[in-house]
């Protein structure tokens, strides 16, 4: 498969590309400020989400370098926050099969007592921004992400074991590991049909 991978350097994002990158053609579209240096033998397309590119100005900045890329098999959306980047994006997309969105478990049962109160809304209303768009997507709502390369400092790694950082608990529920998540985006990217995926353990 052909995969644009929008974002792609930092955790869930860098795992899917390092596990699949052997196997498969994966083009990277971000800001280039991450890690820039990062996967130097893949194709890679400069776009900044949050500038809106003109419809009819081809020297506008945003995302209308996508539209040179030619068709890919799916587009993996790692890097978006609100649904002011999925209009600066999607209507530059190239031609794709499947479209899959990295969402988050915390769209559920959401209060403003949740530190993360304002990303799960915004990630809430990008799902429902997707689903009117009439989008062949999938949307993949991880829970608390560990693993490898996590920049989050919630868990500390001891013995080959993962725990909540400060506290001793061992991050097993409410937890998934991040190849899970890589393992379940490349069963979306060939689904049939549209896909909601809930991953905790």
């Amino acid at each position: 498969m052909r995969v644009l991978v929008l974002g792609g350097t930092q955790m869930l994002g860098r795992d899917f590309v390092e596990r699949y990158m052997a196997e498969h053609s994966i083009v990277l579209a971000n800001r280039g400020v991450t890690l820039p240096g990062l996967f130097p033998d893949l194709e890679h397309v400069a776009i900044d989400r949050d500038v809106l590119a003109a419809a009819d100005d081809y020297g506008s900045v945003g995302c209308r370098a996508l539209g040179c890329l030619g068709p890919v098999d799916g587009v993996v959306d790692f890097s978006c926050y609100s649904p002011a980047q999925l209009e600066s994006t999607v209507p530059f997309l190239p031609k794709y099969g499947r479209y899959v969105f990295i969402s988050t478990m915390c769209v559920y049962g959401n209060t403003p007592s949740n530190p993360l109160y304002e990303y799960c809304e915004r990630k809430l209303r990008c799902e429902q921004w997707i689903r009117d768009r009439g989008l062949a997507w999938a949307i993949v709502r991880p829970a608390a992400v560990v693993g490898d390369h996590d920049y989050t400092r919630r868990f500390e790694r001891r013995g080959g074991k993962y725990f909540w950082a400060g506290s001793g608990v061992e991050a097993a529920a409410g937890t998934v590991p991040v190849g899970d998540v890589s393992r379940a985006i490349l069963d979306c990217l060939v689904a049939a049909q549209p896909l909601q995926v809930n991953l905790c353990r």
